[in-house]
């Protein structure tokens, strides 16, 4: 049975292993660094990442056949750092962010029940959490995936 821990990494491999952007106003994966671990310091060299957090475990229930399904919600972390802080460099950053959810999304929809052990996913509305305390700022949109899975079958 699957674990937060495990998920989150696996959600990330999914993303990584399914990147296809080929816009060109958008970052194709080569340009991305998909870590999984972050911290402010290695953003700072990085012009895009994505990863993967839990944010929260949101309730355990009881399944019609008696499994204990669990409800976890991750955070996929869509990264873009504008060349400058020259208003255009910002305005396509905010547009590579844009797509980048836009392919998280589709990646999630598409492969929403392609993880072992879990039984839907799917992704929720997406949080600005722009940092603007920096020149150039850092631009980041979380997109808030829902992960069900079967934890097993609780003893009686």
């Amino acid at each position: 049975m699957p674990t937060p821990k495990d998920l989150d990494k696996t959600i990330r491999d999914l993303i990584f292993n399914q990147w296809s952007i080929t816009a060109p106003e958008h970052p194709i994966k080569t340009e991305i660094v998909f870590p999984y671990v972050v911290n402010r310091e290695v953003l700072i060299n990085l012009s895009y990442a994505i990863w993967v957090s839990e944010f929260t475990s949101s309730r355990t229930t009881k399944t019609l056949r008696r499994d204990l399904e669990a409800r976890h919600i991750f955070r996929v972390h869509c990264f873009v750092r504008p060349k400058t802080g020259k208003k255009e460099d910002v305005n396509t950053a905010k547009s590579e962010k844009d797509g980048m959810r836009i392919e998280v999304e589709r990646i999630i929809t598409a492969f929403r029940t392609g993880i072992p052990g879990v039984v839907d996913m799917y992704p929720k509305r997406p949080l600005p959490a722009d940092q603007w305390d920096m020149d150039p700022p850092f631009l980041i949109e979380l997109v808030e995936v829902e992960c069900i899975y079967l934890t097993g079958i609780p003893g009686e």
